[in-house]
């Protein structure tokens, strides 16, 4: 798995997310991409071209071009603990800025522990259905295989923090794969709360376990 073309996705940052457009519209995806590429390859080099742009970024948008870069190196930095980017989430948030708090809120999702980062899922799925179509293709290219590829990794590595068998956990991912594109998501952190047996609130397992329409 791969992007379908380095230098044209980066690109796109300079000609989109520093001008008019949103960040969470523009870099975030690609943020998104990049942390599924780092499950299958080194990404130091796709970094640094993000960066290097960003920090090009000059006039009325250079600071939030600099500050992203920032946010970006610490995202993606094995020093980061989830922790960090959990405060820096709530800070982003509390001063209206979604679109940055999406952003950590993919370092979370890595830096953290199992069960840690399975409620931290949850709530940013939650967030991310009500930013983008359920079934556009950011959904079914981008942000679904991100989670699946979490998933497939962690179930792969046999990690401790299953309830189930990891074997058991990797065929229910399988079958979620195998589902309809755009209509994966819930399923699949829903197969996860049972893998893990994550205790959730009322409200989130309300929301898990309706349909998922539009």
């Amino acid at each position: 798995m791969k992007l379908d073309s380095d230098k044209a996705v980066t690109s796109s940052i300079k000609e989109n997310a520093i001008k008019n457009m949103g960040i969470h519209k523009a870099v975030f995806p690609l943020i998104v991409r990049l942390a599924t590429l780092a499950f299958f390859r080194p990404i130091t080099q796709d970094l640094s071209q993000v960066r290097e742009l960003l920090n090009r970024g000059s006039g009325p948008n250079s600071n939030i071009s600099h500050e992203l870069s920032d946010l970006i190196g610490i995202v993606f930095s094995q020093d980061s603990d989830w922790k960090q980017m959990y405060d820096m989430i709530a800070e982003y948030y509390a001063d209206g800025r979604i679109d940055l708090g999406m952003i950590a809120n993919v370092g979370c999702v890595m830096r953290s522990s199992l069960a840690q980062s399975l409620a931290f899922q949850i709530k940013f799925a939650h967030t991310i259905e009500k930013l983008f179509p359920k079934r556009c293709s950011l959904q079914k290219k981008i942000i679904e295989p991100f989670f699946l590829v979490y998933w497939k990794n962690r179930a792969t590595r046999a990690d401790m923090g299953f309830r189930t068998a990891p074997a058991y956990a990797e065929r229910r991912i399988q079958d979620v794969s195998a589902a309809q594109q755009g209509t994966r998501l819930r399923s699949l952190l829903r197969e996860m709360v049972f893998c893990v047996g994550l205790k959730i609130s009322d409200d989130d397992r309300s929301w898990l376990e309706s349909e998922q329409t539009s």
